[in-house]
């Protein structure tokens, strides 16, 4: 059989593996929030969300019906319009009372022809008694209606006459109703978002509805909203409490006890679990700012952002025995753009060990001992003797303190950092410096103008006049002298 609810999706028994279900279809001529509240009971007792999503479409259609446009139909709308004074201009009442009653249908919920102004009037009294969940907006509609000179004149029956239209008061109370029934909805579909969006909509409507207040508090514990859950909590407290300020005990206050002491519960596994995390962080952690504090206090070496890599496993430097700091180099050929890297570089190598080692003790083109450079065709670096090592003061700007740099070692730097260019003018302008060969790599990093740019990076050029070597050292001092 097929879902007889109106203003839902149809479900064919064919297509869903479902048993029957024990209840009788709705009653279409019962209004929309009436259905919606059968629909969400069978739901509940059947254990079939199936059920539940119908009841939400229904309040969905029974708020829009309300609403000065049906896209505007969430609880913090609602309570928006509450608090702006009501229901704007240009909202037809007969809507409101239609709404109520359940006599407009889909079709016709953003119309507001004279047909169904009337279809709606003319049944809302009929569905007075029906509309449970619009109790107020009932009443009024069953309130006698003063008669007109004219229809002092006809038979006496007056079951035809059009109830009044609902006041904004009338109106703003059922919404609050919906509202807080369509929470209870999402509550059972796990829609704890949209839940709490509806049961505060409809709290702030009527601050004495207490299940609104509740059904927030819930949501918001499942959300893990706690200080959300606390002023619900306390709210709904206040909402049930007597002449004397005392709020009466059990029923629905003991349901906010049991709510209070979940959330101390929860309050406390998250507290725990946040404890633990910051835990294994920081000792995860403690190894680079065991570094880092070498690094920056103990040495006073300066570490700005990264401008070449040699790997992203091989950036970092290393502490060996707690005392000797092992770092990559990079080694950048002007006039090729090319690059050669050295993994590991103690801080107490000398400078010409790692040349000896790139270029050889003589002619690299002598022995064949050093291949040639791949795209020195001139063979302007193949003399030892014609090397020259230069760095770049203040490439960068540095980190500030040791625990950014920690953080940086231990996290890694930020994907899409860029690297400060080098100033041009001023005291820490941008300079060529020649590297003597003789130092160390902890010497030249603890030189006060020298900014690690990630990693300790070298330019090499040649004083041989073979090829281009002479033209782009001169560029290269120029340009950076």
């Amino acid at each position: 059989m097929e879902s007889t609810f109106p203003f839902c999706h149809r479900r064919p028994s064919s297509t869903l593996n479902t048993p029957t279900p024990r209840f009788p279809p709705a009653n279409i001529n019962k209004p929309p929030q009436v259905q919606a509240n059968d629909a969400l009971k069978r739901g509940m007792q059947l254990k079939k969300s199936f059920y539940v999503l119908e009841g939400v479409g229904l309040y969905n259609q029974a708020l829009a019906l309300l609403a000065p446009s049906v896209e505007r139909t969430t609880g913090e709308d609602f309570a928006a319009e509450r608090r702006g004074g009501g229901r704007r201009e240009g909202v037809d009442a007969s809507a409101a009372a239609a709404a109520a009653a359940g006599a407009v249908d889909s079709k016709n919920a953003g119309k507001e022809t004279a047909a169904a102004r009337e279809a709606a009037a003319a049944a809302a009294a009929a569905a007075a008694a029906a509309a449970t969940a619009a109790a107020a907006v009932a009443a009024a509609a069953a309130a006698p209606r003063p008669r007109s000179a004219k229809d002092s004149d006809d038979d006496g029956d007056s079951s035809s006459c059009p109830p009044p239209p609902p006041t904004p008061e009338e109106v703003a109370a059922l919404r609050a109703t919906l509202l807080s029934n369509r929470a209870q909805a999402h509550l059972s579909l796990g829609n704890d978002r949209r839940a709490l969006s509806d049961a505060l909509g409809a709290a702030a409507l009527d601050p004495k509805m207490t299940k609104a207040h509740f059904r927030a508090a819930r949501a918001a514990l499942r959300l893990k909203e706690w200080e959300a859950c606390k002023r619900a909590i306390r709210a709904g407290k206040e909402s049930v409490s007597g002449s004397d300020g005392e709020a009466p005990k059990g029923g629905i206050v003991a349901d906010f006890e049991a709510l209070e002491l979940s959330l101390a519960k929860s309050e406390a596994a998250a507290r725990s679990a946040e404890e633990a995390r910051f835990a294994a962080d920081a000792a995860a952690r403690a190894p680079s700012l065991a570094l880092a504090t070498e690094i920056v206090e103990k040495r006073k070496w300066r570490v700005g952002a990264p401008q070449l890599s040699v790997g992203a496993d091989r950036n970092r430097p290393w502490l060996e025995g707690g005392r000797t700091v092992h770092w990559p180099l990079v080694f950048v050929y002007p006039e090729s753009g090319a690059t050669d890297a050295v993994e590991v570089a103690s801080e107490l190598d000398p400078i010409s060990a790692h040349l000896d080692a790139m270029f050889g003790t003589g002619s690299s083109g002598g022995d064949g001992s050093i291949p040639a450079l791949p795209w020195d065709e001139a063979g302007a670096y193949r003399d030892r003797k014609d090397i020259e090592l230069y760095y770049l003061s203040h490439a960068t700007e540095p980190l500030p303190h040791a625990e950014a740099l920690a953080d940086v070692l231990h996290k890694g730097w930020p994907e899409g950092l860029k690297a400060s260019a080098p100033q041009r003018h001023g005291p820490k302008a941008a300079r060529a410096v020649r590297v003597d060969e003789r130092w160390t790599l902890g010497e030249v990093l603890s030189r006060e103008d020298f900014v690690v740019p990630g990693i300790p990076a070298f330019f090499v050029l040649s004083r041989s006049g073979r090829g281009r070597a002479a033209e782009v050292r001169r560029r290269f001092l120029e340009e950076n002298g």
